[in-house]
């Protein structure tokens, strides 16, 4: 496992993700880390659509999403940073990035959709990295 390697911010979209992005953003610019934003998801089998096609319309849905915010937040913060989409659970994707990249910080808000399946707390002890918990 690396360590201390960067940030990492978990959005959802939802209307705090650009205030939990805004504090990512200080944290990066005060820590000098570069800040990985992830967006998670589940791909739920619908037998009215194709799943590959599914995929392809949540992730463009996505990336115009990040547009706004990479907009509003980190067009002219001076971070460098990555956006990445992916499939799954966040609290198993959190985790996986964590053990290959290492962190030196998780940022989240405490409404994100994506990890309401378990108790905050119960999430920030299973990815064993300091969490800055966004109200």
């Amino acid at each position: 496992m690396k360590t201390n390697d960067g940030i990492l911010c978990l959005i959802d979209f939802s209307d705090s993700s650009k205030e939990t992005l805004e504090w990512a953003v200080s944290l990066a610019q005060q820590m000098k880390k570069r800040l990985t934003i992830l967006y998670t998801y589940r791909l739920v089998n619908s037998r009215d659509r194709d799943l590959l096609e599914m995929r392809k319309q949540i992730e463009e849905t996505a990336r115009q999403q990040f547009v706004s915010l990479e907009q509003d937040v980190l067009k002219n913060s001076g971070v460098k940073y990555d956006f990445v989409i992916e499939i799954g659970f966040a609290i198993h994707r959190v985790r996986e990035y964590a053990k290959k990249n290492g962190l030196s910080v998780l940022v989240m808000g405490k409404k994100v959709e994506q990890v309401k399946t378990e108790p905050i707390e119960e999430f920030a002890e299973s990815v064993h990295v300091p969490l800055f918990l966004v109200p």
